[in-house]
């Protein structure tokens, strides 16, 4: 799964022209199961997955169903799929896979990654944040933060106890990480059609002068510019971005070579949890039956 959604970084996901539905994975449409990852027109709205072909013998012939999954070998039309360009996409980043990044770049000597201003004693903070004693003066120093720290630290334990005992020759060593997102939508040259909605995903329990830094401590982990409320972004939210951070939470075990020495062999428990969330209400509404204190209705409580 983390392969092909760190994939969709860079060539994107398809969605429909309407925002109906994500072209991805199985889904249930009209009471049935439905493999959309095949679809080339939606099954909502019937609009057109991709664009029309331009291969001349496609165009010359009209061929508007041409699809890049049809088998060309049961057809004499050439399936030129290249020719054929999605109406629509949106980007999704795997946090799973860029911690998992962010891990091994800490391996290598002189890397200056997250891991490196990360706290390794069982406080859980980072090095260089200033503390006072009885005082909140950052995030981490709540009470929530801290429980979520020794949940953490009591699941390796308990994974690290089974693993080795199983694997006698093997080390797990640990990578705990507490996130941040953020999710909201701005307007684009004051036209509501140019509208961009980022998620960006931060790092908690790392030096803070960290946390706000690009590609370090902060990174983008969704970017579209779909209907708030659509099918297409609850499947975003709800189905992969929920599923991702749940699996997360229960742990996984990596296992990859030295980035220095190809001869070891690294093996890591990475889990992590998202312990804040700042989200547009009103975006998330819709499926996530939450009102905040700010919207018409007044009442941050006050669930559908």
């Amino acid at each position: 799964m983390d392969s092909y959604l760190d994939s969709c970084w860079s060539k994107g996901m398809d969605v429909c022209r309407n925002d109906c539905l994500a072209f991805h994975g199985w889904q249930s449409v009209r009471g049935q199961m439905v493999n959309c990852e095949t679809l080339i027109t939606c099954p909502i709205c019937e609009m057109q997955r991709f664009s029309h072909c331009s291969h001349p013998k496609c165009r010359d012939a009209n061929y508007e169903d041409c699809s890049p999954y049809a088998d060309a070998g049961n057809s004499t039309r050439l399936f030129h799929h290249k020719n054929r360009v999605p109406l629509k996409t949106v980007y999704y980043k795997s946090i799973t896979a860029k911690l998992l990044s962010l891990y091994k770049q800490s391996l290598m000597p002189g890397n200056h990654s997250l891991l490196k201003y990360m706290e390794k004693s069982p406080s859980g903070n980072a090095k260089h944040r200033v503390t006072r004693e009885g005082c909140i003066i950052d995030t981490c120093d709540g009470t929530l933060v801290k429980e979520h720290n020794e949940a953490m630290r009591d699941r390796f334990r308990s994974v690290k106890r089974q693993f080795e005992s199983e694997n006698a020759s093997e080390t797990l060593f640990m990578c705990s990480i507490l996130l941040t997102l953020f999710y909201d939508g701005m307007i684009l040259f004051e036209r509501d059609s140019d509208s961009i909605w980022p998620m960006l995903c931060s790092v908690l329990n790392c030096d803070p002068s960290k946390r706000s830094k690009l590609g370090v401590g902060l990174f983008p982990n969704m970017l579209h510019n779909i209907s708030v409320g659509s099918g297409a972004e609850q499947y975003l939210v709800d189905q992969i971005l929920t599923n991702e951070l749940k699996q997360l939470e229960e742990g996984i075990i990596f296992r990859f070579e030295h980035p220095v020495d190809p001869t070891q062999t690294v093996t890591v428990f990475l889990q992590a949890r998202c312990v804040f969330a700042h989200l547009d209400t009103t975006a998330l509404q819709k499926f996530a039956k939450i009102k905040g204190s700010g919207s018409s209705y007044g009442c941050k409580c006050g669930a559908k």
